[in-house]
Formats: C-alpha cells, sequence, structure tokens
C-alpha cells in the first residue's frame, strides 16, 4: 500500500467529532492525506513538512483556514436556528457562509508579514470552509426557514455547482502551490454512476386482468390512444414491450459505459401502487437475473421506513432472493429519521445509500462524492455511507441538450463521481434512448475525460 503525505492541522478550541468528521472527508477521502490535529503552538511552528492552521488567527507562515464557532458549538442545531438572522444577513451582504468578515491575510499588522503570507499562501477562504462543507454534508440548512435554505440553495447555485467539491478543490491547490504537492481527489472508478429504480419490469405484459383492464379505460378517458395501441400489441406479442427491450438491449450497453445500480421494490403493497407484485414468480426470476449480471440494491418503500418490522422483512425478501448481503438500499429521500430506521436494522453494516429529495435534483450535499452520515444528536458517525445523486432523472423531464451536456461534462471534468438517480416508473421507448444518449455518447465522455485530465494537470 503507497504511503500518504501527512498534513499537520493547527486548532486552537478543543477537537469534537464534528471536526474530526470533516476533516478525514477532506484530507484522507478527497485529498489523500494523513491529518493530525494539534494545539500545541510551539510544536506547530517548529513542525518541518505540509501544514494549516484553523484557528481564530493565523499562525505562523502557512495556510491559514479562519474558524468560525459553529464547529465548536455542541448544539448545533439551535445556534443555527437562534442565529438564523444573522446567516441571512451575511449570505445577503458577502454571499459567504460562516464568513469571517475582513480576510484573514489583512489581520496582520506587520505589513511585511503580511505582505509575504499573502505571497506563499495563496489566500482563498474568507470563511471557515471546514464548518461550511459539515454543514452541507450533515444537511443542517433543513433546519432552517424554507426562505433561508431558498436563499442558501440560490447562493450557491446548488442546482448547478457541487460547492463542497469546489472548496476541495481550491484547497488542493492552495497545498499545491505552498508545499509544491500534486495532491487530486482519491483514484477511482471515472464512469458515471447509473442508479436505476425499478418499480416494474414491463410496461404492458403481466400487468393481470383487472390492474391491465383499468390502465387500458385511463388511456382511452386520458386520449393516450398510442399507448393503448402499444399496450394491445405488446399483450398479443406483435410487439416488444418497451421495458423489457430497455433491460436487454440498453442496460448492458450503459453498463459499459457507467457502474449500473439496479434498485428493486420488495414490498407486498402493490395496491397502492404499480408496482410488480413481490409475489409474481416472473417478477421474482428477473431480480435474480439481474443480479447475476449488475449490482443490485432494495428501493425501500415508504412503509418500511416507518416500521422496523417491514423492513427487516424487505431485506429479508431481498436476500433470500439474490443470495447475496444487502449493502445498497435506495430512499426516496435522506433524512435523520430514515437514517434512524436504517441504523437501528444492523448497526455493524456498511450500507450504501442512494436517495436525495425527488423534488429537486442538483448538488443539495454539495458533493457529488460518497461521504458517511452524521448524526448531530448523537454526535456520531455511522457506517451508513450516502451516494448522492447529482440528477434525480423522473423520465418524462429527461432532456438531452446542450445545456445538459455541458453541464455534466463540468461535473465529469472535477469529480470523480457523477451520480445519476433515474425513476424508471413509466418509461418509454423514446425516454430510455435519451438516457442511453446521455450515458453512452462517445463523443461526451471522451471529451470530459480530456477536460479531467488538463483540470489535473493544471493543479499539478
Amino acid at each position: 500500500m503507497q504511503n500518504r503525505e501527512n498534513i499537520l492541522i493547527y486548532t486552537d478550541q478543543e477537537v469534537n467529532r464534528g471536526m474530526n468528521y470533516v476533516m478525514q472527508f477532506v484530507f484522507n477521502e478527497r485529498l489523500n492525506l494523513d491529518y493530525r490535529l494539534t494545539s500545541d503552538a510551539q510544536f506547530f511552528r517548529e513542525y518541518i513538512g505540509v501544514k494549516l492552521s484553523y484557528s481564530e488567527h493565523p499562525l505562523d507562515q502557512c495556510i491559514h483556514i479562519p474558524r468560525h464557532p459553529f464547529i465548536s458549538q455542541q448544539r448545533k442545531v439551535q445556534y443555527l436556528q437562534s442565529s438564523e438572522e444573522f446567516l441571512v444577513s451575511e449570505l445577503t451582504s458577502t454571499k459567504l457562509l460562516f464568513g469571517i468578515g475582513e480576510a484573514s491575510a489583512e489581520r496582520h499588522t506587520d505589513k511585511e508579514m503580511r505582505s509575504d503570507y499573502e505571497t506563499t499562501n495563496s489566500i482563498k477562504f474568507e470563511f471557515d470552509v471546514f464548518s461550511a462543507i459539515l454543514f452541507f454534508l450533515t444537511g443542517m440548512d433543513k433546519v432552517l426557514k424554507f426562505k433561508t435554505r431558498r436563499l442558501i440553495h440560490q447562493t450557491f447555485e446548488l442546482g448547478r455547482t457541487p460547492v463542497v467539491d469546489d472548496w476541495v478543490l481550491e484547497l488542493a491547490k492552495s497545498i499545491n502551490n505552498r508545499y509544491k504537492m500534486a495532491l487530486y481527489e482519491v483514484q477511482g472508478d471515472t464512469r458515471p454512476h447509473l442508479r436505476v429504480d425499478v418499480p416494474k419490469m414491463y410496461s404492458y405484459l403481466y400487468m393481470g386482468l383487472v390492474r391491465g383492464t383499468l390502465e387500458a379505460i385511463a388511456e382511452v378517458n386520458n386520449l393516450h390512444f398510442k399507448s393503448l395501441l402499444n399496450r394491445f400489441l405488446v399483450n398479443l406479442h406483435l410487439k416488444r414491450d418497451p421495458m423489457k427491450a430497455y433491460y436487454d438491449y440498453m442496460l448492458p450497453s450503459l453498463n459499459h459505459h457507467a457502474k449500473v445500480v439496479l434498485f428493486f421494490p420488495l414490498s407486498e403493497y402493490n395496491n397502492r401502487d404499480r408496482n410488480t407484485s413481490y409475489y409474481s414468480s416472473v417478477y421474482k426470476e428477473f431480480i435474480k437475473s439481474m443480479a447475476d449480471k449488475y449490482e443490485v440494491g432494495l428501493l425501500i418503500s415508504e412503509l418500511a421506513m416507518n416500521e422496523a418490522k417491514e423492513l427487516t422483512k424487505e431485506i429479508t425478501r431481498f436476500e433470500e432472493l439474490t443470495h447475496k448481503t444487502l449493502k445498497w438500499v435506495s430512499l426516496s429521500t435522506v433524512n435523520k429519521k430514515n437514517m434512524a430506521v436504517l441504523d437501528s436494522f444492523d448497526r455493524t453494516r456498511h450500507l450504501n445509500v442512494v436517495g436525495l429529495d425527488s423534488t429537486r435534483q442538483g448538488f443539495s450535499f454539495g458533493t457529488t462524492y460518497p461521504f458517511n452520515y452524521f448524526n448531530h444528536d448523537k454526535k456520531t458517525q455511522h457506517s451508513l455511507r450516502i451516494y448522492p445523486s447529482t440528477f434525480f432523472v423522473r423520465n418524462q423531464n429527461i432532456h438531452y441538450d446542450k445545456a445538459t451536456v455541458d453541464l455534466l461534462q463540468s461535473v465529469l471534468m472535477k469529480n470523480r463521481f457523477l451520480s445519476i438517480h433515474l425513476d424508471l416508473s413509466h418509461l418509454t421507448e423514446e425516454s430510455s434512448k435519451t438516457i442511453s444518449n446521455l450515458i453512452e455518447n462517445k463523443t461526451f465522455v471522451k471529451d470530459a475525460l480530456k477536460l479531467k485530465q488538463s483540470h489535473q494537470n493544471q493543479i499539478k
């Protein structure tokens, strides 16, 4: 195993779990550095090597991140809610989150020292970047008022910008410039991550007489005559089912260009939705066949997220069907309540959790990179690992246009992970081809990887 570089971090406050959590994410996982925290100022000054001060005032001639009181608060939720008015004022006037006010370099009274400090350290941060990263990774915006949350999302353009990833990249550049290093993100699979929710395996076949009849009546009432025609042709075996065509033809191709994980619902409460019933023998055989070819996971039902008994039942079904230990789960929303239910199931499992608020796509966690869930109430880091989805796409809203491609290229250029979360509840032949174009487009992938390599060379 390759030895990693070390970075010494000076802090003028007591180290807590929240601080260690964000340091681990930034330095261990993203920059491939081993970090050490110290409050010994003399030891820090005499240390020869890569170092960074994270304190109220700069210490020694090194990179400095100004510390905001937020990181040291024991009751972070109450602190944010009590200081929400100031937070809004700060965002409005400075466009900064946890800003310190004046630039850190200006705190030096010695002009010569200040000039040297600015030159050697390339000051980028006028705010507490570690507090800001902790804020986004732990979803603290959800404890604020709606207007404040909207202001935060607008200020940092979270629909289009992974701000946490950008901040980590700026920190890497500062370390590279100061210490003549070549930091970048941890090497990994550069393919996009395609996470597919599979609520059903066929669009028209095996729906059952009652359900098929009701859906046909609905298509007549809504004047969806093309869908009605396709339904009859497929059931008469004169045409291939669109969903089956997707799995047979398009999925293997997508799997070549992306890392595909398929999530299957295994709830028996299919009368509340349009999912394929768990009791269908065809559905069970289909899941088994997919588990032999792809990564598979469990699409947890809303009921199971509120009742541990139902969650255990669905997980047991999955493992009995696939003969695999469950590693991947998909949720409609990632929040504290959902994490608590999952954590109560089995604390020793290192589950990968995929899911965001389905009504909002983009970078609500500020990153495309996976991270461990942190519970502010218990001040503990969980083994549950969240894979944030860059885009949550419902197939009827897919648009393969230049703006989308440009955005995907930009994300893929800067970040190791590009995650697209698809809901295939109403897949059509047209939308499935659109998905294929987004992932499979060779020019897009080639250009994006070329831009990424160029970007790596620049920061080195």
